[in-house]
This record gives structure tokens, C-alpha cells and sequence, in this order.
């Protein structure tokens, strides 16, 4: 098993249940591109089932970010500052997805 992939999984799916459990459901969809569908089942996964699915080999996240916004980031000769307005570009391209932000999300 590639253990980066396994690490990738863990810090994804630790950040999602701690928003889930404390209710910040909207961060899981938008931030982390959950579909709505998969938040009840790992909200109330226990941490034995979310190891197996931490574990499972498989990305339990898919990439996001539009083709054209790359495009827009690689031509620009500015380094990316978090108050840039490609951020907010990159935000707001993530949550219009046509599904919501969750386009190829795998949850194995």
C-alpha cells in the first residue's frame, strides 16, 4: 500500500469528520468537496471504520480546480497570495462544479 496515499486519506477524512462532528457540514461540502450523501455515513463511521477506510488504497478526494483556472495560474508571473483574487476564483470554481463541487469524488 503507498503510504501516502494512506496519509492523504487520514488528514482528509480526520478534517471532515472533526467538521462533521461539530457540525459544519457546509466546510466538508465546499472546502473539502464531499457530496452531501457521503457526510452521514462518516460522521457516524466508527474510528475502526474509517482507518479500514483510510487504509483501503484508495484517494478518498478527487482533484477540483478547472483546467482554465490552471491555465490562468500558470501564465500569471505572481506567486499565489491567499488574499489574491485566483484563490477566491479557485473557491468559487470549486463549489459551482455542475455536482456541486464533488465531480469523480471516490469514497471506496
Amino acid at each position: 500500500m503507498d503510504a501516502d496515499i494512506i496519509m492523504l486519506n487520514r488528514l482528509y477524512l480526520q478534517k471532515a469528520r472533526e467538521w462533521l462532528i461539530t457540525r459544519e457540514d457546509h466546510k466538508v461540502q465546499y472546502l473539502l468537496g464531499m457530496p452531501p450523501e457521503a457526510m452521514g455515513p462518516i460522521r457516524a463511521m466508527s474510528l475502526s471504520q474509517l482507518k479500514a477506510l483510510t487504509e483501503s488504497g484508495i484517494l478518498c478526494f478527487s482533484f477540483r480546480v478547472p483546467h482554465q483556472t490552471l491555465r490562468d495560474l500558470l501564465l500569471s508571473e505572481e506567486v499565489l497570495d491567499p488574499e489574491d483574487p485566483v484563490r477566491l476564483q479557485l473557491l468559487a470554481a470549486a463549489a459551482t462544479t455542475p455536482t456541486g463541487g464533488r465531480h469523480g469524488h471516490h469514497l471506496a
